[in-house]
């Protein structure tokens, strides 16, 4: 939600304007605090339409054809804590979020910390405080993972680069 395929190349996200409001709107009013019952509150309100029923306004070959019947201001809590939790919306690629750990079992979702994080694959819709700012509210075990994967990924690198400025200033 949020994105739309570029009909140019399948593997690359383009921003849906429309939906791409209601994300930053949500992201806002998660980051200055506001539960996530109050947020339903405010996008019922605002009339800003689900994601189920947005895909089944916009998606082609009636990809959303099962929310048809439903309410398109109905927002739930989960729905909101999911849209919150999507690194995606920073501008990265998130992979490996579930793992088929024997033949024949169900899939388990993967630690945040032991997934794959791509930044800058495609443009953001949030920022990178936004996003943060939203997970100390709602996820404070996100936010300290997804500082802990950017440190081990970018952290040294940033430390070196800091160590060697502060050494040749003084």
């Amino acid at each position: 939600f949020g994105y739309v395929k570029d009909p140019e190349d399948k593997n690359h996200w383009l921003i849906d304007p429309e939906a791409a409001e209601t994300v930053r709107r949500i992201f806002e009013l998660a980051a200055s605090g506001m539960s996530q019952l109050n947020i339903c509150r405010t996008m019922v309100n605002e009339r800003h339409v689900t994601p189920g029923y947005y895909s089944y306004q916009h998606a082609p070959d009636g990809v959303g054809r099962q929310y048809k019947d439903c309410q398109p201001y109905h927002w739930r809590t989960q729905t909101i804590c999911k849209l919150v939790r999507r690194r995606e919306y920073m501008g990265c690629t998130v992979n490996f979020k579930t793992c088929q750990p024997e033949y024949r079992s169900k899939q388990v979702s993967v630690p945040v910390e032991d997934q794959l994080v791509f930044y800058g694959t495609h443009e953001a819709i949030v920022s990178d405080d936004t996003w943060q700012a939203a997970q100390r509210i709602f996820h404070p075990e996100m936010s300290s993972a997804y500082q802990s994967t950017y440190d081990r990924q970018y952290g040294n690198q940033f430390r070196q680069i800091h160590q060697g400025n502060s050494r040749d200033g003084n």
